[in-house]
């Protein structure tokens, strides 16, 4: 078997086939996009654990404008694309995809904890080899308040619906049902951004 098709296994143990399959995300990169081929062929691309995160499928570039709402938690960069999102609208950001290939950095831009995380070790390849079925993006795999929100509102989110935090976790707000509502995620990012952001630059004057 192809290594690139053997790097997913991983993957694929732990999420198994898509609860719904989208048509995969095209990267720029050639040789990215070459390697992509094969390693879709084994995980897919669309939502995955009962849509709790969405992956590697079609249409993710409609969520450029929450990346810059949120500009102000993100290092300088010469590209950078959404790969997918988890139910609470946290993003999975490639940066530099032309310049760094199947090593491009990939961070996590978290609402719910205000920080955008990254590790040296944390890019394309080993995201779906390590990262993620070892669920060890912080926070991210959190599923309390998705399964509370299941069963309470008796149905799925819609594809651009996240559970949005009103108060995040850093300001004293928690992981439970009531501090969460339902609402479209480039709305969510476009009216929390400019008072996160006024918030963020006066710390840094006050540092």
């Amino acid at each position: 078997m192809n290594d690139s098709v053997k790097l997913n296994d991983a993957f694929v143990a732990a999420f198994g086939s898509p609860d719904e399959a989208r048509a995969p995300l095209q990267f720029n990169a050639p040789f990215l996009q070459e390697t992509w081929l094969l390693r879709q062929q084994r995980t897919g691309a669309g939502w995955f654990l009962g849509r709790f995160f969405y992956l590697l499928g079609e249409g993710l570039e409609r969520l450029m404008p929450c990346l810059d709402a949120w500009a102000f938690l993100l290092p300088a960069a010469s590209e950078r694309r959404v790969i997918g999102y988890n139910a609470y609208g946290a993003l999975l950001v490639m940066e530099d995809e032309l310049e760094s290939g199947i090593v491009a950095p990939v961070r996590l831009l978290d609402p719910t904890n205000l920080v955008c995380w990254a590790d040296e070790e944390c890019v394309y390849t080993t995201l779906l080899s390590r990262w993620l079925p070892d669920r060890q993006l912080p926070g991210f795999f959190d599923m309390s308040v998705y399964e509370q929100w299941l069963k309470h509102s008796g149905r799925l989110l819609e594809d651009n619906e996240i559970l949005g935090i009103r108060t995040p976790l850093p300001l004293g707000g928690s992981m439970t049902l009531d501090n969460f509502r339902a609402m479209n995620i480039i709305d969510y990012y476009r009216a929390t951004g400019p008072v996160y952001a006024k918030a963020f630059e006066q710390s840094k004057k006050e540092a």
